[in-house]
């Protein structure tokens, strides 16, 4: 998965942002969790939602000025699924846009013993002239809310995060975002080091439950953690913003 220095807010201290959010330095120690058969549950039924059936992917891009949740339905699709081991099972999910020929193919590996699914996209393009624009690629655009639909706390939906490596004292600095109704955190890299300004790993947290996320890119990347009027919050990831065509019979960069 996958610009600028965009700032996630204050890096110490307890002052909100003007984005619905309030962010401040954070230190002691983590409770261990073991993971429970709810958990496995839980991500095996957001597999199916998301990559094994159809419905909405767990990505986004504009192509030739048209959202691919718009153009998804008049795609052809196509899914695979082989265990690698006895512990990992591989999904391919390909879409193929028969009036471009683009091919759009999602690789994600998911995980028997503990609730964890990986994913890389990959764009080529099968047909004999030049694509539409393809832009505003987001390798993970998903919507997460609390686990068990429990309630959420007037504290609001809890964003843990990290300063990274911008060769400061505050270098890995741990951080906790409070996210309110319609706020907002950016997070992202600087200068092409993927670490360099906030680190690409957080965790979102309800009372119940959350999610951790690691966007892996090796270069800038830029991500957007966004809460609405309730307790549902969308992450979108993805490398630097590009905007490019993909020239027949080429791959375009893994994502």
């Amino acid at each position: 998965m996958s610009a600028g220095n965009i700032p996630a807010g204050p890096r110490a201290g307890g002052a909100p942002d003007d984005q619905g959010a309030i962010t401040r330095a954070v230190g002691g120690t983590i409770a261990a969790r073991h993971v429970t058969a709810d958990d496995l549950a839980a991500c095996r039924d957001w597999t199916m939602a998301h990559l094994l059936t159809p419905g909405r992917p767990p990505f986004a891009f504009v192509y030739g000025g048209r959202p691919f949740a718009e153009l998804a339905g008049s795609w052809r699709v196509s899914r695979e699924t082989d265990e690698l081991d006895g512990r990992r099972t591989r999904h391919r999910v390909v879409y193929l846009d028969p009036a471009s020929g683009l091919e759009v193919r999602c690789v994600a590996v998911a995980y028997r013993d503990f609730p964890t699914v990986e994913w890389t996209l990959y764009f080529r393009n099968t047909g004999a002239a030049d694509t539409p624009i393809l832009q505003d690629i987001q390798a993970l655009d998903v919507a997460f809310g609390p686990p068990y639909d429990t309630p959420v706390p007037p504290r609001g939906v809890v964003l843990h995060h990290a300063t990274g490596s911008s060769a400061r004292a505050d270098d890995y600095r741990p951080l906790e975002t409070v996210l309110r109704p319609g706020g907002e955190v950016r997070l992202a890299a600087r200068g092409g080091r993927p670490s360099d300004t906030d680190l690409p790993f957080f965790n979102l947290v309800w009372p119940a439950g959350g999610v951790v996320v690691a966007v892996g890119w090796l270069g800038q990347w830029a991500g957007q953690i966004s809460r609405d009027a309730g307790a549902n919050v969308r992450i979108r990831a993805a490398r630097s913003r590009r905007t490019s065509r993909c020239i027949p019979q080429r791959k375009c960069v893994p994502l």
